[in-house]
């Protein structure tokens, strides 16, 4: 008699915008979802992996009617009929076996050397996200034009005549 294999999950899907998006698992047996803070980081947004657990439970996701993609083909709908107070009992299972085969110790041991106290420089994106945010529009219009190629009216241009 053969012992049953423990299926993995390849990617887990969910829908988004009318379409189903397919996000895959990486090495560590994360699932990535981007985090937008700042209009600066809608071009290139931050990721950030979550077990699979978390990925179905967040917020976005839990409401968008995931469904498993198992590594023999299968699917699993994770919550019946897209109803997200319930999660079936075989997703669930699939689910923990999943995260309970890559889960890594989050208190790792530290290493007695010690830390340098030389800061370190803040990234490109934390500094671009500070400018960002609190962004005003403080030129001088009449310094582009140091040359006198523009011909702008002037204030006094507008005063009326009595």
């Amino acid at each position: 008699m053969q012992a049953a294999r423990i299926k993995k999950i390849v990617s887990i899907s969910f829908l988004y915008s009318g379409e189903r998006v397919r996000i895959g698992v990486d090495k560590d047996g994360k699932f990535q979802i981007p985090r937008v803070k700042t209009a600066a980081q809608r071009l290139r947004p931050k990721l950030y992996p979550h077990s699979a657990k978390e990925f179905v439970e967040h917020e976005k996701v839990r409401e968008s009617d995931p469904v498993l993609t198992l590594d023999d083909g299968s699917k699993i709908r994770v919550y019946l009929g897209g109803d997200p107070t319930g999660m079936i009992a075989l997703a669930a299972s699939a689910i923990d076996n999943h995260d309970s085969a890559h889960k890594t110790n989050k208190y790792a041991v530290k290493s007695k050397r010690k830390e340098s106290k030389v800061r370190k420089p803040k990234t490109k994106l934390n500094k671009m996200s500070g400018f960002v945010g609190d962004y005003k529009d403080s030129r001088d219009y009449d310094e582009y034009d140091s040359y006198g190629l523009f011909n702008y009216p002037t204030p006094n241009d507008y005063d009326e005549e009595d």
